[in-house]
């Protein structure tokens, strides 16, 4: 029930989140001074309120297993468009992106808009606490019949409390709650979609050590 609730109220709300943004671009074409700063700020929360409702029922449509179709995926190639998308973000926040995928990476079976998403929200996340003049490595190999991928950053690191919760709905690290305006759901994401796939997800961290979120896929047969 309150699954479906959420999903509900998510669906509900997105005509007329579009429409306080689209009222909100018209005042900050129309307005000057604070009365503009103020219109802009109603775009800004519009549109967190937007990626939170998406988020939502990506959420909820993962979990209920509506999408089941699976093709052949590579997952070389994913990471690679992955990283292209971040590419120009990181180099903004003066973050370097590296790659070590081994050769000749088998396929997955799975939905590559899923597998994608999880690849950009662990690039997302890893870029959001990664300082200017760290670096962020992607990493995939084989092992045991299953894909292994692991996204590294140089950030500060998570307290070992808090790791077993980091893959739970609205949960963040309360020490870096004031650095991020997500919600605590890319991680709730990536977790649903890779144990869809018959996958699993992990992370290592230590404070001042950087972190590193892992995930496992099975190779297609």
């Amino acid at each position: 029930l309150k699954s479906e609730f959420v999903s509900i109220v998510s669906h509900d709300l997105r005509t007329p989140l579009a429409t306080i943004h689209g009222f909100g671009e018209v005042l900050v074409r129309s307005l000057d001074g604070e009365s503009r700063e103020c219109a802009q700020q109603i775009c800004t929360q519009a549109r967190q309120m937007s990626r939170l409702v998406e988020e939502l029922l990506d959420l909820a449509k993962i979990e209920a297993g509506v999408e089941t179709v699976r093709v052949s995926c590579s997952i070389a190639d994913l990471i690679s468009e992955a990283l292209a998308a971040g590419s120009f973000p990181a180099s903004t926040a003066g973050v370097a992106l590296q790659a070590d995928v081994a050769p000749s990476l088998p396929q997955v079976r799975g939905n590559p808009v899923r597998l994608r998403q999880v690849l950009d929200n662990l690039l997302s996340n890893a870029l959001k606490y990664t300082p200017s003049g760290g670096r962020i490595a992607v990493r995939a190999w084989t092992r045991g019949g299953q894909v292994i991928v692991t996204v590294q950053d140089s950030g500060p690191g998570i307290p070992r409390e808090n790791l077993p919760r980091l893959f739970e709905k609205f949960y963040r690290v309360p020490s870096q709650e004031g650095r991020s305006a997500g919600a605590g759901l890319g991680l709730a994401i990536v977790k649903a979609v890779i144990e869809q796939h018959g996958g699993q997800v992990w992370v290592e961290s230590e404070v001042g050590q950087g972190s590193t979120f892992g995930f496992s896929l099975p190779v297609e047969t």
